[in-house]
């Protein structure tokens, strides 16, 4: 597996409706969210009226997880949700949404057969957990880890690495089946860590 840390000092951001969105990762990497051009799409916005109407989003499917705050979000006609912190919901990008709520999010689109999950990883204070991830035989897997609120320490395989609050991780699987064991160890003996992993899955 090929390991790479992308850093917040590289991100964009953008202003929008509702408050501002920053791009973490875009698949391809050449891939543009303007010109709908991507498989998946990880982002972190920053909600700041109290409400907001989403873009609506043809041939998207989409995850949002609230990372501080809490939020109501109505998919009109459908039904409501209200998120708190590390909560999180899946819709279609183009139905009719609204949230109400003042909040920082985590968001994943995939769109074109590519499918993803969102988990919330906590780490209790001077503790450490360990993933196991199996591998595809069949499809290409890439795993993403986001660390909230601290920095955190793993061990992938006799490699050590730290990566910033607020950085994000990629994991990308280079060979049909490849597994590995990362282990994720929170040094701060007071605070839990709060880490945001996403599963991608595409051909």
């Amino acid at each position: 597996m090929n390991l790479k840390i992308l850093k917040k000092s590289g991100f964009t951001t953008t202003k929008w409706s509702g408050g501002d969105t920053t791009e973490l990762y875009i698949y391809p990497e050449d891939g543009s969210y303007a010109e709908r051009n991507f498989l998946f799409r990880l982002s972190s916005a920053t909600v700041t009226d109290e409400k907001s109407t989403f873009t609506k989003l043809d041939g998207v499917s989409r995850k949002l997880m609230v990372l501080a705050g809490e939020m109501k979000l109505e998919h009109l006609g459908r039904y409501s949700k209200v998120l708190r912190e590390f909560e999180q919901d899946s819709f279609i990008g183009d139905w009719d949404t609204v949230s109400y709520g003042k909040v920082i999010d985590f968001n994943l689109m995939t769109k074109d057969g590519c499918t993803g999950r969102l988990e919330n990883i906590k780490v209790a204070s001077d503790s450490k957990v360990t993933l196991e991830f199996t591998g595809n035989k069949s499809s290409n897997v890439i795993i993403s880890l986001y660390p909230v609120g601290n920095s955190m320490k793993l061990l992938f395989g006799e490699e050590e690495i730290v990566v910033e609050e607020k950085n994000l991780l990629i994991i990308e699987q280079t060979k049909p089946g490849e597994g590995s064991t990362i282990t994720i160890s929170n040094g701060n003996k007071e605070d839990i860590l709060d880490v945001v992993m996403a599963e991608l899955v595409y051909s």
